[in-house]
């Protein structure tokens, strides 16, 4: 039954993805019966919660006249997976955005929208390894020798799975900032990271990245699109927010706001001499599996 309805709205998204169509039908202009809205951002990164919040924010703009004015209040609390869902149960929290595959798409508790709203860039992956062996990635061309190599990822990130499930080995750090020490140290070979996270992980001043290096010939990529899901409590938000997409798609700000934070990182990596490793996405057959369009002119590694 999960698999059959992972299958379907991942077909769906393929369909949106080209094009779109609405799954909610629209209704005649109503005052929107909760000024304050609650949009939580889960544990997104710094560099993902710009986009996604300034992309919250344009939907709920886009659709004012139709539904009426809010007062949007982002939260970037830490919370587990768990409480997350409670608090979407309940109602407390109205909606947020986050990668479908991370747990979150409990169908009890939160309407999902079809629609990827990073075009599924966080599923391509930069790696960043020690500054001594760039040169080593940079010229891997085979499966068999990335097999062999070690990743390093959070403890509880959803991302783990995907490795496990290609057969590749994982080493958990309990926090994001202790990857860093224990990849310097050798504890594992690579820490993979979003193409726009790990430029921005390379600007912070809070962490130690002393013989730390980007690898920039070398991508990592599955399916791992980010969606809009709205707690069932307030169905009158999901039908307004599959309102605004829709409005965004046609008129071009979604396409706008995307190259705003995306383009320039696209075309940087978007050469014949870029590389992919792929990977599949654990309950994702090949008929759902989405293919690294965004690097068209890369070079998959078989």
């Amino acid at each position: 039954m999960r698999h059959c309805l992972m299958k379907k709205l991942f077909n769906a998204l393929w369909v949106l993805y080209w094009g779109g169509m609405s799954i909610f039908a629209t209704a005649d202009p109503v005052s929107s019966d909760f000024p304050t809205i609650v949009y939580w951002q889960g544990a997104a990164s710094e560099a993902r919660q710009r986009y996604e919040a300034e992309l919250i924010q344009m939907l709920f703009k886009l659709s004012e006249e139709k539904y009426g004015r809010v007062s949007l209040k982002t939260s970037v609390r830490v919370m587990s997976t768990e409480r997350a869902i409670k608090k979407l149960r309940s109602g407390e929290m109205h909606l947020m955005t986050a990668p479908f595959m991370f747990g979150y798409n409990d169908e009890d508790a939160v309407i999902v929208l079809p629609y990827m709203i990073a075009k599924n860039m966080l599923g391509y992956r930069q790696l960043i390894v020690r500054e001594e062996e760039v040169a080593k990635f940079n010229a891997l061309n085979d499966r068999k020798s990335f097999n062999q190599l070690i990743a390093g990822q959070g403890t509880g990130w959803g991302d783990i799975q995907v490795y496990e499930y290609n057969g590749l080995k994982v080493t958990q750090a309990s926090k994001f900032e202790a990857l860093f020490p224990m990849l310097q140290f050798g504890r594992f070979d690579y820490l993979p990271l979003g193409l726009n996270e790990a430029s921005e992980t390379f600007k912070s001043e809070k962490l130690y990245l002393r013989g730390l290096q980007m690898v920039d010939k070398l991508i990592v990529f599955y399916p791992w699109p980010v969606n809009i899901m709205v707690s069932r409590a307030h169905p009158k938000i999901a039908e307004r927010m599959d309102f605004a997409m829709q409005k965004a798609l046609a008129n071009g700000d979604y396409d706008a706001l995307f190259d705003k934070y995306f383009k320039s990182t696209i075309e940087q990596f978007n050469g014949d001499e870029v590389k992919i490793i792929k990977l599949k996405t654990p309950r994702l057959d090949e008929t759902t599996s989405l293919p690294p369009i965004l690097l068209d002119q890369a070079t998959i590694i078989p």
